[in-house]
């Protein structure tokens, strides 16, 4: 097994960078193809918690969203996430820190948040399956710009083998 492994190794280091290149390329836009199917649970009923607390902290985040500690009364201290894209909180992180807020979450996601009966929070989901379904769909979209991507690499490293084929 091993051998054969070696072997097709070897004969694949005697193939042009394009040809190289370009199997590479298919393969891994297969791959990232594939795995834009690959873990999106979209009939997962999320059960919708409510309660009320203190927003202890609100540390740093990425392009994705952040996270906010709140010290629930139910609950518990707890961290919950914001994704950008699925909730807006007016006045940004910063402002929510030290505050008394009434919340709801399902799973370890913020769903909406008010501070005595003021919005506070603006989802941009009626449901919390439809905001699983958005955060899914935008994971989906980057594994197909990525297999777009490497097909395109594909493409053009095809071309450039039929033009050196017509060269010579």
């Amino acid at each position: 097994m091993l051998r054969k492994l070696i072997e097709i190794f070897v004969a694949f280091s005697g193939f042009s960078l394009a040809a190289r290149t370009a199997w590479v390329s298919f393969v891994l836009g297969a791959l990232a193809y594939t795995l834009s199917f690959v873990g999106h649970d979209e009939n997962k009923d999320y059960i919708l918690h409510k309660d009320s607390g203190l927003v202890v902290s609100a540390p740093h985040g990425s392009s994705f969203g952040y996270s906010v500690s709140i010290e629930g009364e139910k609950s518990g201290r707890i961290r919950l996430h914001v994704s950008s894209g699925v909730l807006n909180i007016s006045g940004g992180k910063k402002s929510i820190v030290g505050e008394k807020i009434n919340f709801e979450y399902y799973g370890n996601n913020l769903f909406a948040c008010d501070i005595g009966g003021v919005p506070l929070c603006e989802s941009k989901c009626g449901t919390p399956s439809e905001c699983q379904f958005m955060l899914s769909e935008s994971g989906r979209r980057v594994f197909h710009n990525m297999a777009s991507t490497l097909w395109g690499v594909f493409a053009l490293c095809l071309g450039c083998i039929f033009l050196s084929l017509r060269r010579n």
